[in-house]
């Protein structure tokens, strides 16, 4: 790990397993010994250290907690970087808001655990899957019928109507990248409802956002490009890939 234009150091860890997390200035992986994981953070420069026994589920942004499943064990848990539990989940696996909050899947709606570990239900009378952060304190959602956002704080959920699946969304909350069957993945505009066709130099698989929102990278299958939101600009990265 290390910062571009200066020096790297490389992480040594010969049961290294899955993609390593950027998070909080460290880097958060899973590694396994036999049929056991357990879940480690290193910073620049330092050895790494443990967080819990258990593979590495979804990381902070600002690596203060993350999920970890202990299939051994049998259980999930939110646990913060040092290693201590905050609290047991019911899925094993969730979604960080960019305020540093974990949704999680309920029957009838979501809940929400903060970095203490304090969880809070929110019930919307209809099964809701979480599928993104969205803006400083807004959640895409899936439901049964389309792609819809829901404000943590206060429990309100809009559904939009003219889209079939949202892929992401821009941390400051004023896109979403959309996927239609027919038309493709768009950019859209959520002051004014607008949706800009996203031309790629492939098929699009996956996207990311810097943290002000400013910049969106697409991974595509033959490579990558960037594109600045603020005048359209798009950097044609070839079989690179870029990622926030």
């Amino acid at each position: 790990m290390g910062v571009p234009g200066k020096g790297y150091v490389r992480i040594a860890e010969p049961g290294l397993v899955a993609s390593p997390v950027i998070a909080g200035g460290g880097v958060f992986f899973s590694e396994r010994n036999g049929a056991k994981y357990q879940s480690r953070v290193a910073a620049y420069g330092q050895c790494s250290t443990l967080v819990s026994a258990g593979y590495l589920g979804p990381v902070d942004p600002e690596g203060r907690a993350a999920v970890v499943y202990d299939a051994v064990a049998g259980h999930t848990r939110l646990v913060a970087r040092g290693g201590h539990v905050l609290a047991e989940l019911s899925q094993n696996t969730g979604n960080w808001t960019n305020d540093g909050r974990l949704v999680v899947h309920e029957a009838t709606g979501i809940a929400v655990y903060d970095l203490t570990g304090k969880r809070r239900s929110l019930n919307v009378g209809q099964s809701i899957s979480p599928a993104g952060a969205q803006g400083a304190h807004g959640e895409v959602v899936t439901t049964a019928t389309g792609a819809a956002l829901i404000d943590l704080d206060t429990g309100h959920l809009t559904h939009l109507a003219d889209v079939s699946q949202a892929v992401s969304a821009s941390p400051d909350g004023r896109y979403l990248v959309v996927m239609d069957l027919t038309r493709g993945w768009g950019l859209k505009r959520l002051k004014d409802g607008v949706t800009t066709p996203l031309t790629t130099v492939g098929p699009p698989v996956a996207t990311s956002w810097s943290r002000d929102g400013e910049w969106l990278a697409i991974e595509t299958f033959y490579g990558g490009e960037v594109i600045h939101l603020s005048d359209g600009r798009v950097t044609d990265l070839g079989p690179l890939l870029a990622t926030f």
